[in-house]
């Protein structure tokens, strides 16, 4: 007994040292921490601890709250025409309440139509009664339906497609309420062929191919017959060293021979054209009245070619005046070129016509002609404008230049009070009849 006793402590004693060290082998645990989960609050399975380092050996896991557990006390079901009530909900474990009593509105009916019958060729019909599915009232009684005087159900019978060779049947139409014939059936046209292409050879360059024969795969019928295709093209390949490359102004050759049947060809090719490029120490700058020049040299054979460059023409500035216009003379400008410096008379300047002024005047008279002369106030010259004569004397009351006597008339003499001209009058005589 005293040698168990011993070994018990000596064990105990090495627990301790070791569980010191940090390496306790954790032989006695318990849980700390635990609690029960409610209706709202999680619980806990608690932590698992060692009974000589008091380390925590394993985390406990959280348990989820129980939730409530609701019963439900003055619940009333409503109807389609009287309101409900919730009832009130109270958790039986805690005592909470969930919810409060309140009014469930009326459902209200719903309606349907029961009962109906289709009228047919034999029977009548009902167009039924509209009630409600949840209380059963009755809103709207139906009323019968006369017989149809059509067929109302029917069928197709004897029905038949078409094929490319046998035309086909639309079937007839019988009543399936009194079996009567109601549409007699017709014949279908037939169907187009199913065809394909039987025996398709593609043509080359030299011997001629086969659109092959079109046959239906239903009926097996030739639908359109082999028929021959053209030949095909060459396919060109083009052999650089029996070709000849064109020059800048020779024509080229393009010789060809055919891949597949060794046929050759030749195609001419245009000259070139030659690429110019312009020789900068062949320019001549054009100048105002002489003409300048351009030489061209190709680089591919160096020929050669020169392009005159039309002179440019004078550059004429706005030029002064150099004659002032005079009454009946242009006057001038003087222009000279901006680019070299040589000048020009033109003669661009309208005259500015005279400036007349009345200098002396005379009146017409019956007899003689009057003018108006006018002077130019600038150049002094005259120019005179005729006023015709007026032609109308003024005649005086005359005077008898010759008086007559009682057997010859006298003459009496009229003279112009303007001008003096005269002009004669017979002067009665004064003799009397007898």
């Amino acid at each position: 007994m005293k040698k168990k006793i011993l070994s018990l402590m000596i064990i105990f004693s090495l627990l301790l040292s070791l569980s010191g060290c940090g390496i306790c082998p954790h032989i006695g645990t318990h849980v700390e921490r635990a609690r029960e989960a409610t209706c709202i609050i999680p619980g806990y399975t608690g932590d698992t601890v060692c009974n000589l380092c008091k380390a925590v050996v394993e985390k406990g896991d959280v348990i989820h709250a129980t939730g409530h557990k609701v019963e439900v006390t003055g619940a009333v079901k409503g109807s389609c025409t009287e309101e409900g009530r919730t009832g009130t909900g109270i958790c039986a474990v805690c005592g909470a309440v969930i919810f409060t009593d309140e009014p469930i509105p009326a459902e209200g009916h719903k309606e349907e139509l029961i009962n109906a019958v289709e009228a047919t060729c034999q029977s009548e019909g009902y167009t039924g009664d509209l009630v409600c599915t949840v209380c059963g009232e009755v809103f709207e009684k139906g009323e019968t339906i006369p017989v149809a005087t059509t067929h109302v159900h029917t069928e197709t019978r004897d029905q038949k497609a078409s094929t490319c060779s046998e035309h086909g049947y639309s079937g007839d139409v019988y009543c399936l309420d009194c079996g009567q014939l109601v549409q007699k059936g017709e014949e279908l046209e037939l169907e187009d062929h199913v065809t394909e292409i039987r025996g398709a050879k593609a043509s080359t360059c030299t011997v001629a191919g086969s659109t092959g024969t079109e046959v239906c795969i239903v009926c097996g019928q030739t639908v359109r017959a082999a028929r021959p295709t053209a030949l095909a093209n060459h396919r060109w390949v083009k052999d650089e060293a029996e070709s000849v490359a064109p020059t800048c102004t020779e024509s080229g050759t393009d010789h060809f021979t055919c891949s597949v049947c060794g046929t050759e060809m030749d195609e001419e090719v245009d000259p070139l054209g030659h690429s110019w490029e312009k020789d900068e120490e062949g320019y001549v700058e054009p100048t105002c009245t002489v003409d300048g020049s351009q030489k061209y040299i190709c680089s591919a054979c160096g020929a050669e070619k020169t392009e005159t460059i039309e002179a440019s023409g004078h550059s004429w500035d706005e030029g002064i005046v150099s004659r002032e216009p005079a009454c009946e003379e242009k006057g001038a400008h003087t222009y000279k070129c901006t680019v070299c410096g040589e000048t020009t008379i033109q003669y661009d300047i309208d005259a500015t016509g005279h400036t007349w002024v009345e200098s002396e005047v005379k009146a017409p008279t019956c007899g003689d002609d009057g003018f108006v002369r006018y002077t130019c106030t600038v150049c002094g010259q005259t120019t005179t404008e005729v006023i015709p004569a007026t032609g109308a004397h003024n005649w005086d009351a005359g005077e008898v230049t010759l008086a007559p006597t009682e057997t010859t008339p006298g003459v009496r003499t009229y003279t112009c009070t303007v001008c003096s001209s005269t002009y004669t009058a017979a002067e009665p005589y004064t003799g009397g009849g007898d």
